[in-house]
């Protein structure tokens, strides 16, 4: 049986975290990666951004699915830069293909109106949800800077229009991840969210 250092709780010898606490165990504490022992550790009570379950502050795994919960490392600008290609990029064709359509069938207006309701409807739900496609693709998550849950929706779209204030002060907004500690945005710091690795 192997002895939990964090709770003394008795787990199976092949267990890798503590069925109680969800601190990391024998051989696995050990093998802990460099690079998620230089995050920042949290210190609330976590929800499992994969399986939505709750664990302890000193929890450094989800008891359910064990992702890691002890560390977050944030997501850096070039990489989130990337995330935003893939999402122009996808909301551009969507919204070219879908409102020329309606624009045919319909009218112009309408074309226009699908246009701007995609614009808006993808980046607010799927940020609401963990992340856009684009932030997923690269390896990036989305989530609430305390808990590590979901932001919800509408947190998600406060964060969208602070997104559009960032972008017309000169992109600062967005540039403000380069040297901030935690990588945040402005609108990252108005939705109280973090992008971080997945």
């Amino acid at each position: 049986m192997l002895r939990c250092p964090q709770c003394q709780t008795e787990n199976q010898d092949t267990a890798r975290i503590c069925h109680e606490c969800g601190s990391q165990l024998g051989a696995a504490a050990a093998s802990r990666s460099a690079a998620r022992l230089t995050g920042e550790l949290r210190t609330t009570a976590a929800t499992c951004p994969s399986c939505g379950q709750s664990a302890p502050a000193s929890a450094q795994f989800c008891l359910k699915c064990g992702k890691n919960l002890g560390a977050v490392e944030y997501g850096g600008f070039w990489r989130r830069f990337g995330g935003y290609l893939i999402d122009f990029i996808i909301v551009i064709v969507v919204s070219a293909f879908a409102s020329g359509i309606i624009a045919v069938i319909v009218s112009s207006p309408a074309g226009s109106l699908v246009g701007v309701l995609i614009g808006l409807g993808y980046p607010v739900t799927l940020n609401a949800n963990g992340g856009t496609w684009g932030k997923r693709i690269v390896g990036l998550r989305l989530e609430d800077a305390t808990t590590g849950a979901d932001i919800g929706y509408p947190r998600a779209l406060g964060r969208y229009i602070v997104a559009i204030a960032s972008t017309l002060v000169l992109l600062l907004g967005y540039l403000w991840s380069i040297w901030d500690s935690r990588k945040q945005t402005w609108h990252d710091k108005a939705a109280r969210s973090v992008v971080v690795r997945a």
